[in-house]
């Protein structure tokens, strides 16, 4: 695979003929911090209600549907200690229309309006309507995290995990802070975001990178040259007593989600990374992953069960949905697949297995260009090379002590239970059974 040009400044092109769409990513990345990130999404959240040519969100949708039914999404994650937020746009190239609509022009201008002209109240502040509808429809999509039971206890696990440091999740998801948010304080901060963040554009499609950068700049000006990327300060973090909580819900399926702590040399970039990456992709994410084999289908322990790692945190996190009373002897399972890959106890087929899980995962970069963008702009944003085939090299040069080091290394930190209540009809059946058969034997 070719290496990717990447042109000066903020835009950053990415060449291909093999689509008849083209994509466009507008990026700001900026210092995980407290109630700044609240501020922030909220900031993000509102753009899409109203510009100053686009009235509202209906008019902004009919201007997309003038250009040929492009799509239009808000992004937001966080990045380790960053956090991320910003606008993709999908549109059909015009080389492929009937007529002479500039798609890619409609397309850049429609994301100016929503990052540099939102409307204003008389005074210049942002519309204290627009702002106190978007509160609360973030509160309400807070409240309502419940409904997603796993997701619900994977993302109270790392709230818990991540407590206290640059990117605790509790402050993002705090209905309290979101309410306490004011239209002017909004305002002000829309004006030192655009100050200091980190802005990145990103295109994948059939325009040379020349026309690309320059339609980019008559719309946006300077913005598309300022790429000050900060690096970010890492400490070790020390073992720590595991911190334990538990949930009630009436729900059939209880959710048990643990988290574990590895050291500084798994981030992105880190000498163990690539070993890190193998080792949660043996534990719990290719097809013959061991929790799923053992766990769940020798062990008949859960209903279903996974792993995923925080590349950027040096963090392992492990989920799976059970039985309340299967509680102890999942958790303890869970610790003898990472013991157990510690002490070696796996087979070369199985890390040859996960290398080429990897490496499958990496050729098809070239055929996602939203997965591509992510794996460089990670990538980018702490300094680190980004040519997909240097990577592949480093994956599959990985041994199996390497392994064996990280998973020794693991510690667990963070365990959240999310009970339930209701007893499943299986386990009813079970226990009309055991009663059914009690009468007998009486």
């Amino acid at each position: 695979m070719e290496e990717i040009r990447t042109s000066p400044g903020g835009v950053r092109v990415f060449s291909v003929d093999k689509f008849k769409t083209a994509r466009l990513s507008l990026l700001l990345a900026v210092p995980a911090n407290g109630r700044e990130m609240v501020e922030n999404l909220l900031l993000l959240l509102c753009a899409r209600r109203g510009t100053e040519v686009y009235e509202n969100l209906a008019a902004i949708n009919r201007r997309l549907d003038d250009l040929y039914a492009a799509t239009l999404s808000c992004r937001h994650f966080m990045d380790g200690d960053r956090q991320v937020l910003g606008f993709t746009a999908e549109y059909i190239e015009p080389d492929f229309l009937p007529d002479a609509t500039d798609t890619a022009a409609g397309v850049a201008e429609v994301l100016a309006q929503l990052l540099l002209h939102p409307k204003r109240e008389a005074d210049g502040t942002l519309l204290r309507g627009t702002v106190a509808r978007e509160k609360q429809d973030l509160v309400d999509s807070i409240r309502a995290r419940r409904n997603d039971t796993r997701t619900y206890a994977d993302t109270r696990c790392r709230e818990l995990f991540f407590a206290g440091e640059p990117n605790d999740p509790s402050l993002l998801w705090s209905d309290e802070t979101v309410l306490s948010v004011t239209p002017e304080e909004l305002t002000v901060r829309r004006e030192v975001l655009l100050r200091d963040a980190c802005i990145s554009f990103f295109y994948t499609g059939r325009e040379a990178e020349e026309t690309v950068r320059r339609r980019l700049t008559e719309v946006f000006g300077r913005l598309c040259d300022r790429c000050e990327i900060s690096l970010p300060v890492r400490t070790e973090c020390g073992i720590r007593p595991v911190q334990c909580a538990e949930e009630a819900l009436p729900v059939t399926q209880s959710v048990l989600s643990i988290g574990y702590r590895a050291p500084l040399s798994c981030v992105m970039g880190g000498c163990d990374y690539e070993a890190f990456l193998l080792l949660n992709e043996m534990l719990g994410v290719m097809g013959t992953n061991r929790l799923f084999l053992r766990v769940r289908e020798q062990m008949g322990l859960c209903y279903s069960i996974g792993s995923a790692i925080d590349c950027k945190k040096a963090a392992l996190f492990v989920s799976c949905g059970i039985r309340a009373q299967a509680y102890e002897a999942v958790r303890r399972a869970i610790g003898d697949e990472i013991r157990a890959i510690a002490d070696g106890r796996f087979t070369d087929e199985e890390l040859a297995a996960a290398k080429q899980s990897v490496d499958n995962s990496l050729m098809q970069l070239e055929d996602s260009p939203g997965a591509k963008e992510a794996f460089i702009y990670t990538r980018l944003l702490d300094g680190l090379p980004i040519g997909v085939a240097p990577f592949r090299f480093s994956v599959a040069a990985v041994d199996r002590d390497a392994v064996m080091r990280v998973a020794s290394a693991l510690a667990e930190d963070t365990v959240f239970f999310l009970r339930g209540t209701q007893e499943s009809e299986e386990e009813t059946e079970d226990q009309e059974e055991t009663e059914a058969y009690v009468d007998d034997e009486v």
